[in-house]
């Protein structure tokens, strides 16, 4: 553009207008050029806002519609824009699916959970215990049913493995000992 700028201050010397025209016109395609070649660039940018970088490079395009490809390219732009919308649909079809299947798991988990702990855990410290009891093992039985708490008769069980401690130690006159018990 400066080469113009000089042409155009001696119009009258030999073919200074033709050559003002000629670098005008070179300037308009350097200009040209330039969108062009960015236009190209953002559309072959791999970023994460990549339709935002796409609708960039169609406006880009678009500015210059009749320069090269232009068009093409505008078109291009439109139909990659459509396959990466297509794709961010997919993947969040996909997301939901997972986020179904974790939920389902999770609450597979959850309710394996409560069951294992709620009932089948203490059916078998129960059983555990009834079988110290049954031993005469009343100090394991008695740990083993103060753990079950409110569980079945598990507090009377308890109680029962104290008394009968308390009466084996009386008969053996450790009278301290049965009355801490």
């Amino acid at each position: 553009m400066m080469a113009k700028q000089l042409f155009d201050t001696i119009p009258q010397y030999a073919d200074a207008k033709k050559l003002s025209i000629l670098c005008a016109e070179k300037a308009n395609v350097a200009k040209k050029e330039a969108v062009y070649q960015e236009a190209l660039r953002q559309m072959r940018s791999n970023t994460s806002n990549r339709i935002a970088v796409l609708e960039k490079a169609i406006e880009g395009f678009d500015s210059i519609r009749y320069y090269k490809d232009s068009e093409t390219q505008i078109d291009n732009c439109e139909r990659l824009i459509y396959a990466e919308k297509e794709a961010i649909a997919k993947q969040a079809k996909r997301n939901k699916k997972i986020m179904l299947v974790m939920g389902i798991l999770l609450l597979a988990v959850v309710t394996t959970s409560i069951v294992y702990f709620g009932f089948v855990m203490p059916k078998n410290n129960y059983e555990k215990a009834e079988k110290l009891f049954e031993q005469a093992n009343y100090s394991a039985a008695y740990d083993l049913y103060e753990k079950l708490g409110n569980y079945e008769d598990a507090t009377d069980k308890a109680k029962e493995c104290l008394y009968i401690q308390a009466t084996a130690l009386r008969k053996e006159q450790k009278w301290d000992e049965a009355n801490a018990l």
